[in-house]
C-alpha cells in the first residue's frame, strides 16, 4: 500500500534511475518494480528488486553479500526496517514521505519470480501465483517448485512465470489495464 506524497511518472523515473546507480557499485543486478515499472502516471512509493553480490569462501560456497546493500539503502533514505529478503527506507533521497521497499532476491530465490509478483499489481501476482497449483505447481519462497516431487521447475523470466501460470505474458505497462482484470474479476465472480 503506497503511504508516501505522490509524485508525477516523470519525477518518480529520475529518482528510480539514481538509486540505481547508487545501488550498482554493491549490487549484482537491481531493477525497479512496483507502480514505476506499471508507468503508473502518479507514484507514492518506490519497489526495488535487488541481487546482492555473492561472497564466495574458499571452498567455492557462495553466501549473499547483503550489508552493503544495507549500507547504501541507509545512505539513500531513513531506515524504517528490514532483514535479509526485505529493507524499507523513508525520506528517500530527501524527499519527504516517499518509500523504498526493497525486495532481495537471492538463493533460493529467483530474481525474475520476485521481480514479476512485485511489479504487480497484487492482486495479478496472486492470482498467477494460485492458478499455479492447478497445473500442480506451488510458488514458495521465491522459486516454483513441482508440487509432487518438490523440485525446482526454473523459471529464468517473467515470461516463464507467467506461463508456469497458465497465462499470456503482460508487458509490465498493461497489467494494470481493464483487460488485465477481466479475468480476475471472473474468478472471483
Amino acid at each position: 500500500m503506497s503511504i508516501g506524497r505522490p509524485v508525477p511518472l516523470a519525477r518518480a523515473l529520475e529518482i528510480a534511475q539514481q538509486i540505481s546507480e547508487l545501488l550498482a557499485p554493491v549490487v549484482a543486478r537491481s531493477k525497479v518494480a512496483g507502480s514505476v515499472r506499471r508507468q503508473r502516471p502518479v507514484v507514492s512509493d518506490l519497489e526495488f528488486v535487488i541481487e546482492p553480490r555473492m561472497q564466495v569462501d574458499l571452498l567455492g560456497h557462495g553466501t549473499p553479500d547483503i550489508e552493503p546493500v544495507r549500507k547504501k539503502l541507509r545512505e539513500i533514505g531513513e531506515w524504517a526496517k528490514g532483514g535479509d529478503r526485505y529493507m524499507q527506507i523513508r525520506d528517500v533521497l530527501g524527499h519527504e514521505g516517499m518509500r523504498l521497499d526493497a525486495f532481495l532476491a537471492h538463493e533460493p530465490a529467483r530474481f525474475a519470480v520476485i521481480l514479476a509478483i512485485r511489479t504487480g499489481p497484487a492482486e495479478l501476482g496472486q492470482w498467477a501465483v494460485t492458478r499455479m497449483h492447478r497445473f500442480g505447481r506451488r510458488c514458495e519462497g521465491g522459486r516454483i517448485l513441482d508440487m509432487r516431487s518438490g523440485a525446482e521447475i526454473p523459471c529464468d523470466s517473467e515470461q516463464d512465470f507467467f506461463r508456469l501460470a497458465g497465462l499470456a505474458y503482460l508487458p509490465p505497462r498493461l497489467r494494470d489495464s481493464a483487460g488485465a482484470r477481466a479475468p480476475l474479476e471472473h474468478a472471483h465472480g
